[in-house]
């Protein structure tokens, strides 16, 4: 018999999308429940692809995934899920404290939307960070965000039961597999709409950018 844990993924799966921020955009418009274009590709996932991918090497540190407790607590609930579909991924430093910055952004703002302070991946970029020329040209192919939940759990859960999210932060389709720099930043403020903000990055690095600097 299955689990209760498979049958409790089995029935979230099968949810219909939280009234969550969507995950992606794509530089053109995204609306109603067709998917978004930033990672539609010709063919599907190669599926020997994605079977070699489920060896995860996990990171030996957590602390270079997130500033707090409660942000280190969501990455390693996102990277150990059974349906992780990446390899190997990298907690980036730089990124977890971009998420942070953020999360605070969202908090002083009192809005859960990507574009406080501007587009993500452009935000990416201001600080530093060697997007790939394709996702130097889209908004948001990098970030996920959600608000209103205080527990690390329950912040998983919602983004599960949302496609958009669930495809990118566990690398369900190819675009995103070569996403592989992490982190998740975490800010409470207990003066605004939404009280606990989370921001969570999965993004790919352009490794020849500094290269040919």
């Amino acid at each position: 018999m299955p689990s209760k844990i498979s049958i409790l993924k089995t029935l979230i799966r099968r949810s219909l999308n939280s009234l969550l921020a969507l995950v992606v955009f794509s530089s053109t418009a995204w609306s109603g429940s067709k998917l978004p274009q930033a990672p539609a590709l010709e063919s599907e996932p190669d599926p020997t692809v994605i079977e070699s991918a489920k060896t995860l090497q996990l990171p030996t540190d957590y602390s270079r995934c997130g500033l707090s407790d409660k942000a280190r607590k969501l990455a390693k609930l996102i990277l150990q899920d059974d349906e992780q579909q990446r390899n190997l991924v990298n907690c980036n430093p730089l990124l977890a404290q971009l998420a942070t910055n953020q999360a605070k952004a969202l908090a002083d703002a009192g809005k859960v939307s990507h574009f406080v302070g501007g587009s993500p991946n452009q935000r990416l970029l201001k600080a530093g960070f060697p997007l790939t020329e394709m996702d130097q040209a889209r908004d948001n192919s990098v970030e996920a965000i959600l608000g209103g939940e205080s527990s690390a759990d329950e912040v998983w859960l919602r983004f599960q039961m949302s496609y958009n999210h669930k495809i990118h932060l566990l690398g369900e389709h190819e675009y995103y597999l070569k996403q592989t720099e992490f982190a998740v930043g975490h800010y409470y403020k207990w003066h605004s709409p939404h009280i606990d903000y989370w921001v969570v990055y999965f993004a790919e690095a352009d490794h020849t950018a500094n290269n040919e600097q």
